[in-house]
């Protein structure tokens, strides 16, 4: 990992552990043992490393997915790639998710969660596209429009989000998912 990298890294910690709003570029260059001189090497201000740490991050997460839906061999374990790496994703870091809530952020930052927001839902309906592609050729699905998929799979996965949910530890969230998971699944099969 090179020193930018690492700078993101820790913008990220640092932005979930006290929000936009309190984290500096101080905190930043504390969480990896650099001055903060360092930072401005790599970073014009805080707003340009959000920016950066926001960019970086959607594009990490997407290709995760890219890189789990490309290994899997059939369209129902590449749908069930996408569909259990994004609800990892969304499991494993609600926190990240807090500090992105629209009323928490300055104007400009909220454009540019906006913008990285759009191109992670193009990204997505593109790879389910590609996806539903597969099942076509193989003659597995149903006639359905990509927009339907990803509504169905969006739908699931940003209700686990809901701190109610992945907080109930009467819910079985793994066991719910994945029998969320077959009922999409079955509703897109012949």
């Amino acid at each position: 990992m090179d020193r930018k990298d690492e700078i993101l890294q820790a913008a990220e910690t640092v932005f979930v552990r006290y929000g936009f709003a309190k984290a500096t570029l101080e905190d930043v260059a504390y969480e990896i043992g650099l001055r903060k001189t360092a930072i401005y090497y790599y970073f014009e201000n805080r707003d340009h490393l959000f920016g950066e740490m926001l960019a970086n991050k959607y594009s990490s997460m997407r290709k995760e997915i890219t890189d789990k839906v490309k290994k899997a061999d059939t369209f129902e374990k590449k749908l069930e790639a996408f569909f259990m790496t994004k609800f990892n994703q969304v499991l494993e870091q609600p926190a990240f998710s807090e500090i992105f809530k629209i009323s928490n952020l300055p104007n400009k930052h909220r454009k540019l969660l906006e913008k990285e927001k759009e191109l992670n839902v193009e990204y997505e309906k593109q790879a389910l596209t590609e996806i539903y592609e597969v099942g076509l050729k193989a003659k597995k699905v149903n006639d359905l429009s990509v927009n339907a998929m990803y509504l169905l799979i969006s739908g699931v996965l940003y209700r686990i989000m809901d701190n109610d949910i992945a907080n109930d530890r009467k819910f079985n969230l793994e066991k719910s998912v994945k029998q969320a998971f077959e009922v999409i699944l079955n509703g897109i099969l012949h």
